[in-house]
This record gives structure tokens, sequence and C-alpha cells, in this order.
């Protein structure tokens, strides 16, 4: 160790002067005066300036220190600087001084009070106060001096008290514990009471000895207990006690508490510590508490708060007078990061725990998991063991359907679970289905539909179990196995054997396989076997020859069929109604064979079929049947009385009440003005009353029929006089009519006249430019074969809209002021009505023209008229009306036909037209060229490839396949019922192809999706020299979407080369443009579109939308969404996407949400579009808010 280098020894020889050892204690004449260190020491170190003081004092001690060598054979001393509390500094000073001086003026006053009490070097009382003045000048220093002034004087009258205890505690010592401490300092007490020492033996529960241990002496050389040496008891001190065993030591008197205290100071307050746990539990009680750094920069330097509560601390600490408030603040501050540090070491303890904990579950299901495992790779060593042995048997040819039924039932049994993970059902049918193919070989599922039930409910549970719900069952074994081994005899026995009008056999078999059927297997055998036979019974069915009901063998079927009966009854109805023509009322086989049908067909064909053809001839005989109360025959009644219950109640009320009451009523007053027998008058009205079915009876209106027959009888009884039934009614309406005809009259002279304005020639006159114009449109379009028609209720500035190919053109009708002119002609000529026809009128034209050719003999026989009254009608929107001529026409040949099934396909009802198709086979009418292209339109409309399949085998069996307009119709059939290959083949079967027939090829390709295979097609067709039109321009629109820009350049080429740019072309380019990334050329060829004056649409709008929201073309996008609004284009769900879609591309989050909130319906699109506006906007929340509320919508 360096020999500068301070020691301080722990021992006491150098803190004493005079010290010697006396008897064991320790005695001094006075103790050794040490520097005291003062503020400046602490603040500056070495380079602080020395007191006067102790400049002699330290000189002294550095000369000591120089001429002193070190020895180095004592062991190392350490240093103790001790703990230094900046507030406490000054007053530790004071209190040494004034200990000093209290000590040596009252305990050692001998040893000199003027030098030596003073200490080394140290001045006199008046040199101090000097002293003081001039430490720490500042306001600051002089309330530390104060303070301490204050203490100094507190600490004195504290150590007087404690002087006059000292007596009894002297007292006190002598006659207790400790008592040789007297002639001591205590020192031995004082560490005890330090440590909680109150009096009493020491230990818990003050079970230690009170009085010293007494030394003895014992003979020399002799040891404890040699020969049974007995030593003898310690004496008791005067004034004690030897305590009980159990008895609590007493305890000592607290008024000895620091007598022995040589300074006496002031009784240091005992410090409390806060464990960490009591520091977390406060800190749970007071809440989370977020902590964070506060830098205040309000003075000269920056401070670092914990919270803004400490902004004001210092200030407040001074007004308070607490010493070195700086201090206390950096050591609050150290206390309060310290506290979060605890906080947050703990967080990470919970955490770290939670996490072993978890890790624990984790580890525990794992384990379990393991042993899971463990046990299913023996469960399947188990099975493949298993069938191993089977593919032993089945190699050997000792398989059988009932050992390995048992075999897999017992795996079943063993290995639920994985008997479904690893799909062994599968396996199972894998095995069995050859062996059910050769059992089931041969046999006739109609004849003996009991064979193999009980098997195959065995295999049922294997493959299937008997908890499945049996709904899409088709990819199961079970279906697999039924489909394979049952549908194929019950198909080969159905179309073979089974006759349809005898369904017994065939429901048979269902109902005793209804519950091993799978639902697939089921409706397969349905659509397959049972539809086509039964539809072809129903097409077979003669009304005429039949001597079976057909409901006997059709109603079997409606709980199994349904609605796939309507077309049949559609049928069934055209038959029955070709029957009715010729039927009397007097035949009660037609009640026999219609009321069956009153619950099957709906109420509004059922009624039709009951005005038009029973009603009708139900009239007629009311109207042919006497009443004679004399002589009554009630044959004819009883035809009518039939049919209460199956003609609709208020056609049955009207026919009665007009046909049977008025002549009842008129027969009862002849009787009554008679004098009759009133007794008989009696009984004949209760007859009649009876013969009312209740149906009857219960109605208001025949009720009131009897109760006025019943009030001519009361009135005739009481001698009144009685009024004839209906007069009144009579007179009233022979006015009406001689009104009628008057005004008949009169407009007929009117119209006279008019025509003799005209040059009494009923012709048509000259329509001007636009009506030439369309003569011309028109012409054009029969020679070149193109659909030409009006749009019905569509208008364009007050011209009608017609349909001319793709193209849309507003032309002028003829004005209803010539049409009414017309019609008020008397000469009406079948020249006039068919130019008037042609010209397309409005449908109350329409009306009163047709009114006028049936009111006329000559004219309603005309089949040319009545095609072209059809035609007109259907143009119109109005296929029933024209559906109502053309079951007028009695004798209808190939045309009729044609123009009905197209007049339905263009109105988009197919199925009618379908039924229509089916009707001429029916009636013997052969289809030509223009049948088969209106029915495969109807084909692809619906969808239906049967009836379109059913369509081209009679294309081919007349030899039409190389017809244009037919192949055109049979590649558009198949390409929109998704079977290209045979749209390619049927498009290759044409020998003149033209520019239809490519579209069609296109426009399958693209409604399948398959844009780069159209655009394919597009560029075969152009290798034959046929250059695109605006139609393979609308036929591509389906399938827009990204391709190469290839692709993309042959699309521009096209529309290009177009000479007539129609709105669907530019739809199409600009769907391109926008699905490829293209949106600057999207935005530049829409703004040219409407340059050239072309008004966009919905699909216009919802492809250059997105193109907007890519550039961010705000201003384009809000002017769009005003068009919208003013044309009314929305709700369009498309539309409306692509408009939130722009918006939230934009950054206009409220006007997409506006957009958003006023959808009358969302699809997945439209919740896409605003939760992405969210999230994009950094709304992460709404966003996640929006997903739920779209999951529970």
């Amino acid at each position: 160790m360096d020999e500068d280098q301070e020691m301080e020894r722990f021992g006491m020889d150098n803190d004493y002067e005079g010290g010697e050892w006396i008897n064991g204690e320790f005695y001094y004449r006075k103790k050794r005066e040490k520097r005291t260190q003062t503020k400046e020491d602490v603040l500056y170190g070495v380079f602080a300036d020395s007191d006067s003081d102790y400049d002699d004092y330290s000189s002294k001690k550095r000369k000591n220190r120089e001429s002193r060598k070190a020895d180095l054979t004592k062991p190392v001393n350490f240093v103790s600087t001790g703990t230094v509390m900046p507030n406490q500094e000054i007053d530790d000073n004071s209190r040494r001084q004034n200990d000093g001086e209290d000590d040596m003026d009252e305990e050692r006053p001998g040893v000199g009070t003027s030098g030596v009490g003073a200490g080394l070097g140290f001045k006199k009382q008046d040199d101090e106060d000097d002293r003081a003045d001039d430490f720490l000048p500042s306001a600051f220093g002089r309330k530390i001096v104060e303070g301490a002034e204050r203490r100094k004087e507190k600490s004195k009258m504290e150590k007087k008290a404690q002087l006059q205890s000292q007596g009894k505690r002297d007292s006190v010592i002598a006659g207790s514990v400790g008592s040789f401490e007297k002639h001591t300092k205590g020192f031995g007490l004082k560490m005890l009471e330090k440590m909680g020492y109150k009096g009493g033996g020491l230990g818990k529960n003050e079970q230690g000895i009170v009085t010293p241990i007494e030394a003895k002496l014992r003979p020399k050389n002799m040891g404890m207990g040699f020969n049974d040496y007995k030593e003898s008891a310690p004496k008791l001190g005067p004034g004690l006690q030897q305590p009980e065993d159990n008895k609590p030591l007493p305890a000592i008197p607290s008024s000895i508490e620091r007598l022995w205290s040589k300074r006496a100071q002031k009784k240091k307050k005992k410090e409390s510590y806060v464990t960490v746990e009591e520091l977390l539990a406060k800190k749970q009680e007071q809440g989370v508490e977020v902590v964070q750094k506060v830098l205040d920069m309000r003075g000269p330097q920056v401070r670092v708060l914990a919270n803004l509560d400490d902004l004001n601390a210092e200030e407040k600490a001074r007004e308070s007078d607490v010493p070195m408030p700086e201090l206390q603040h950096n050591v609050k501050l150290i206390v309060d990061l310290a506290e979060l540090d605890i906080q947050k070491i703990d967080q990470d303890l919970r955490n770290e725990k939670e996490t072993a904990l978890s890790l624990q579950k984790e580890k525990e299901k794992l384990q379990d998991e393991v042993e899971r495992q463990m046990k299913q790779l023996d469960a399947v060593d188990e099975i493949a063991a298993l069938l191993g042995q089977l593919e032993e048997a089945k190699t050997v040819g000792t398989l059988t359907l009932d050992s390995l039924a048992e075999c897999f039932s017992d795996l079943q049994r063993r290995f639920p679970e994985e008997y479904k993970i690893f799909n062994l059902s599968c396996i199972a049918c894998s095995h069995a289905l050859p062996l059910f193919i050769r059992m089931f070989q041969g046999w006739d599922p109609l004849q003996n539909p009991s064979h193999g039930l009980e098997l195959v409910s065995v295999w049922k549970t294997l493959l299937q179990g008997e908890e499945s719900l049996d709904i899409w069952d088709v990819g199961t074994p079970y279906t697999q196995l039924m489909a394979e081994v049952v549908l194929p005899a019950v198909r080969i026995s159905g179309i073979n054997t089974w006759e349809p009008r005898d369904p017994e056999p065939m429901l048979r078999f269902l109902e005793t396989w209804e519950k091993l059927l799978p639902s697939s297997v089921l409706q397969s055998i349905l659509n397959i076997v049972v539809m086509p036979k039964l539809s072809s019974a129903v097409d077979s069915w003669d009304p005429h020859r039949e001597t079976v009901p057909i409901h006997r063998w059709m109603h079997p079927w409606l709980p199994l069929l349904g609605q796939k009966m309507e077309g049949m009854h559609e049928m069934i109805r055209y038959k029955l109604s070709s029957v009715l023509h010729a039927w009397h009322p007097s035949d009660a086989s037609a009640f026999t064979i219609l009321n069956p049908w009153k619950t099957v067909f709906d109420s509004a064909s059922w009624e039709d079929l009951m005005r038009r053809f029973i009603v009708p001839k139900l009239q007629l005989v009311l109207q042919e049947f006497h009443i004679n109360p004399a002589d009554q025959n009630l044959s004819q009644f009883d035809w009518v009385i039939r049919w209460a219950y199956a003609i609709p109640a208020h056609l049955m009320v009207d026919l009665m009440e007009r046909f049977f009451f008025a002549k009842w009523l008129q027969v009862l007053y002849h009787w009554l003005c008679s004098n009759p027998d009133f007794n008989e008058v009696m009984k004949w009205y209760q007859g009649w009353r009876d013969l009312l079915p209740e149906a009857l009876r219960s109605n208001e209106s025949i009720r009131y029929q009897l109760r006025v027959g019943l009030d001519m009888m009361d009135k005739a009884a009481e001698g009144l006089e009685l009024v004839q039934p209906g007069l009144r009614e009579n007179i009233s309406y022979h006015r009406v009519l001689e009104q009628r005809q008057f005004e008949s009259q009169q407009r007929a002279a009117a119209a006279t006249r008019a025509a003799a304005a005209v040059g009494a020639t009923a012709q048509v006159p000259d329509s001007g430019p636009d009506m030439k114009l369309k003569e011309v449109i028109e012409a054009y379009a029969q020679e070149h074969e193109v659909l030409f028609k009006p749009k019905p209720g569509r208008m364009h500035n007050g011209l009608q809209i017609y349909g001319f190919g793709n193209l849309q053109l507003p032309l002028r009708s003829i004005p209803e002021s010539h049409f009414s002119t017309c019609l008020r002609c008397s000469a009406l000529t079948e020249e006039l009505c068919s130019k008037l026809l042609d010209q397309c009128p409005d449908l109350n034209t329409l009306k009163k023209l047709h009114f006028r050719i049936i009111t006329n003999p000559t004219l309603s026989l005309n089949p040319s008229l009545a095609i072209k009254l059809m035609r007109a009608y259907a143009a119109r929107g109005h296929p029933g009306s024209a559906r109502h001529v053309f079951d007028q026409v009695p004798q209808r040949n190939v045309v009729f036909y044609n123009v009905m099934i197209r007049g339905y396909t263009n109105n988009h009802l197919y199925g009618d037209a379908m039924l229509v198709y089916k009707m001429m086979s029916c009636d013997g009418i052969r289809c030509d060229n223009y049948t088969y292209p209106c029915v495969l339109k109807a084909c692809s409309g619906s969808i239906n490839l049967a009836v379109g399949v059913q369509t081209h085998a009679e294309v081919v069996k007349v030899g039409l396949v190389s017809n244009l307009f037919v192949g055109n119709g049979l590649v558009a059939m198949y390409g929109k019922c998704g079977c290209l290959i045979d749209a390619h083949r049927a498009l290759d079967e044409i020998p003149r192809r033209d520019v239809v027939s490519w579209n069609s090829m296109v426009a399958g390709y693209a409604q399948n999706g398959f844009f780069d295979d159209a655009l394919s097609v597009c560029r075969e067709m152009e290798l034959s020299n046929l250059k695109a039109d605006a139609g393979t321009m609308a036929s591509l629109l389906p399938a827009v979407t990204d391709t190469s820009p290839n692709n993309v350049s042959f699309v521009e080429e096209m529309f290009n080369r177009l000479t007539i740019k129609s709105l669907v072309s530019w739809n199409v380019m600009i769907a391109v443009y926008t699905n490829n990334s293209m949106p600057e050329k999207a935005v530049d060829l829409f703004l040219k579109m409407e340059a050239q004056g072309l008004e966009p649409d919905a699909i216009t709008l919802a492809s250059v939308l997105p193109a907007c929201g890519d550039l961010s073309a705000l201003s384009l996008g809000r002017r769009i969404h005003e068009f919208v609004k003013n044309k009314r284009l929305c709700p369009n769900l498309s539309l409306e996407n692509a408009l939130i879609d722009m918006y939230a591309k934009c950054g206009c989050l409220s006007d997409a949400r506006e957009v958003f909130d006023q959808l009358k319906f969302r699809d997945i699109v439209s919740w896409t579009s605003m939760i992405s506006a969210h999230g994009i906007s950094g709304l992460g929340h709404d966003a996640v808010a929006l997903f739920s509320k779209m999951r529970d919508s």
C-alpha cells in the first residue's frame, strides 16, 4: 500500500489521547478531534479553499503522515467514508461541535475549557458567530444557518433531559440485568437496544437467562462432572428471581432507554422500508399510472421530471423551508424511476410466468397428441395388417361380401376415428364393388325389388354411417356404389320394360328402396328414367281413345316430381282443350277426367280452362233447360250441378244467376198468379233448394235469389200484388240499348263524312321522310335477315326506339290520328288492315283494330291478318294476346307455330316457346328452317341442353344441319350451355359461315370466361376474309379481363376498323384498357366518345370509374356521379361499387361512405371496397368493425 495513502484504523489507538486498558476497561483522557467535511469540500473536492481553522491541523497531520513510515506487516485497513446526506450536513457538523463542547464541559471539565475543550485549532464562540455570518452569505445559506441554530437549541434541551434521567437509569441498571455496565459506557446494552431489545431474557419468547453466568473454580486438573462433582447454583442478583419455565420474563422499563447516550443526541426517527410486495399492492390499488418523462426547460438547465405533479415541487419545497430541495427532487425522481423499474420487472415476471404456464399447457397438449398419435400408429399398423389379409383373400378368391362386411364392421367398431380419418369406407367400397356387381348381375328391380336389401342396409352403415343426413352425398362411397350397381339395373329395366301407364312396379321399387337410395341416385332415376318415359307417354296420350284416365298414372308421381311436371301439365291442358271443343255436358267422362286436376293445375290455368270450355257448354244447357212444376225433367240440371265443386265459385254463381234463377223466378211468378196450392209451392221451393249443393246455398248471391222467391210466396199468400221479376231491369236495358244504337248511327255518319273528305277511299296517309326511312330500313333488314322491331315501352324525344340488329334507332311511327281516321272508316279492307298492322301501332289502337277484324265475318277468317296480329301483339310485349289469336285459328300451319314460338322467345318466355314446339309434333306439323333457329334460341335462353340436343338430332334427321341459320343457332346454343367443343364442331359443319356464325362462337367463349380463346376465334375469322363488326365487339364484353399486350393491340385494331362504332364497342374498348392497367387510355377514349355525342350507359361508367380512381381524377369522377344521379341509373350494384372504389382511391372516404350507405343491396365487392378504403385511410378500427358487420349480415 502507498505510504501517502491515508489510512484509518478501526481500532481505538488513534481515536483517543491518553487511552489505556485498566481491568479490561479502556480509559482515555480525551477524544482526538477529526476534521469535519464542509460544504465546500462536498462541492469542490480537492480544489476547495481550506479554512483557516483547519490549516494548522491539516499541516500537522500532513507532517505526521510524512514522518510516519508505513508498517507493511500490519493487515489492510479500509477507509470508512460513511453516508453523507446533504440536507443533514450542517446539522451533523453543528451537533458534533455542540456534543464536543458539552462533553468537555459536563463529563470532563478538568481537562481544560479554553484550549482543549474547543478542539484543536478551533476558535471560541465569538469567532464561531463571526464565521457563521460569513458562511453561505446567500439568503438560502442564511436559512440553512438559522435552521442549524434552531436544531442546536433543540438538541441542548434534549441533552439536559437525558442527563436528568441518567440517575434513574443508573439505579435501574444497578438492580437489573447488566449491572456490571455501570462501570462502563453501556456499549452492550446500547447495541441490544438498537436491535430492538426492551429488557428481559433474550429470544422470541424472552426465554433466555437474565443473570450473567458466574465463573467458578474447580480443583486443578479436574474436568466437568468428575466423580459426580456438583457445581453450585449461581447466585441471583438483588431483586431478581429464578424464572419459571413457562413464566414470561419481566421487561426492562422504558425509562432506561438511551440513558447511556454520551452525547444525548435527539432520538432518530425509525426508518421504514417498503417491500416490493407492498409497493406493487399499493400501485395496484392506485390503478395503472402512465409514467412518462417531462422535460422542464423553464430554467437555465433542462430538468427531467417523472410526471407533471413534480413540476413545481422545488418551489413548494422552498416555500415549506425544506433544505436542499434540488437534491430531494432528484432523490424523489430516482425513487419514482426505481418504482417504475420494479413495476416493469414485476410485469415481465408475470409475463414470464404466464408464458411458462402456457408452455406447460402446450407441453401437456403435445404429450397428449404424441400419445394419441402413437395409439393411432398402432391402430394403423393393425389396420394395415387386416387390409393385407383382405388383399390375400381377394387374390385367392375367398373374399365374400359377408366376410368383408364383418371385417370392416369390426374396424369401424374398434377404430371409429381412424375409420373416418383414413376414409376406410372408400377402401371397403373398392373391395365390395366387384362383389356387388357380380351379385346384382341380371337383377330386374321392377320384378324383384327386395333383392339384396338386407346386405345393402349393412353396407350403408359401413360406407355412409347412420348419422349421415344424406345431403350433398354425390361423392360418398355409398353413393358411388349405388350409382354403379343399382342405377344401371333400374335404368335398363325402366327404359326397356317399364310402361308409364302402369306406375305400380316403379313406385313399388322406389318405396322399397326409399331409405337406401341416396338423394342424388334417386334424382338420377327420376330424371333419366321416369321423366322421359312420362313425357313420352303424355305426348302420345290421346284423350279420344284412352280408356284409363291420365290422372291415374300421372298423379302418383306428384310427390316425387312436383314442379318438374309443369311442362307435362301444359301439354295435358292443351290436349284436353282440343277434346273439349266437341264435348257435350251429358258426357260425364269429362268431369271424371278433369276434376282430379283441379288441385294440380294452378288456379289461373284451371279457371281459364273452365271459362273457355266448360262454362259456355253449361250455359247452353241451362238456356235449353225448361222448368215445369207439373212434369219436371232434372237431367240437364244434374249435368250442370255436377260441376258445382269443380268450377270456380264466382263462375258458377254467375251461371246460376243469369241462366237458372231468371227462369226459376219467372215460373214461380206465373204459378203464384194462378191461385196455386201453397203447400205444393212450398214443397216445390224446398225441393229446388235441396237440389243446390251446400257450396252454392252458402253463397250470398244464391241466398238472395232464394229469398226473392220466398218473398214472392209470402206476398202471394197475403194477397198482395206481385211484381214480375226482371221487369225494371228489362226496361232499363232496352233504354240503354236504344241509346247505344242511336250513338252508333251518329258515329257511322260522322265517319262517312270524314271518309268523303279524304277522297272516299281509306288509304294510309303519307308519313313523310321519316316513314320512308323506316320502310327502307325494314326492307334492308328483311333482305339481310337482320332483326328489326320496336322496343316495347322505350321512347326517345317522343320517338319510338326500334332495334336494328345490335343498334337502337329512334323513328317516328304512324301518328295515332291517322290510325283513328282509318279505324273510323266503315270500309275496312284486308289491304288497309295489313298496312296498319305492319306499322306496329300502339296497344290501344291494336286492340281496336283487332276488334274490327274479328267482328268482320270476312276479315276474321283471314289467316294473313291473324299472323300479323300475332306479330304485332308479340312486338308490343303481349304474347298472351298473341296466344289468344293463335288459339282461335281453327286450321294452323307451320307459319302460325313459327310466329308463336318467335313471339314467346323474343319476350323471354322460353318454356312456353318449347311447349308450342312440342305441340307441333303432336299436331303433325313438320318443322322447317325457320322453326329450329327459334327453338334453339329458346334453349339457349333457358340453358336447356337436353331439349337442345334433341333439337339437334331432329335437325340432323331432316337434313338441315348445313343451313346457315340453323347452324348459327346450334353454335349459340352449345356455347351458351358451356359445351364449347360441341359448339366448335357445329361451327365446322357450317359450309359457308358468316360473321354471325363467328360471333356466336366468340360469344360462347366469352360467356364462359375464356377471353383469350375468344380473341383467337376473332383472329381465325379474319383469316377467313371476314371482318369483325359491332356484334363481334359486343360478344367480347362479358369476358373482358387482363390479357397480353398483343391481345390489347389486336382489340384496338378491331375497334379502329369498325365503320359504325356502337356503344357496346366503346364499352368493350374502355373495359379492355381499364382491366389491363391503362387508365390514361381508358379516360381519353371515354372523353373522345363524349365528344362524338354518344351518351354513355351504366356499363360505360362502371368501366371508366376504376380508371378515374387509378389516376385520382376526382373531378371527372364527380362529374360522372352527377350524371348518374341526373339519369337515375341507380340502383345498379356494379355502378355503385365502381363509385365506392373510385372515391376510396381518391381519398374521399366520406363520399365513398355516402354511396355505400345508400346501397339497397350489398355484395362482397361492396363490403371489400369499403373495408379497403378504411384500411388505406389508416382507420384500422373502422375497417375491423365493417368486417364484423359484413360477417354478421
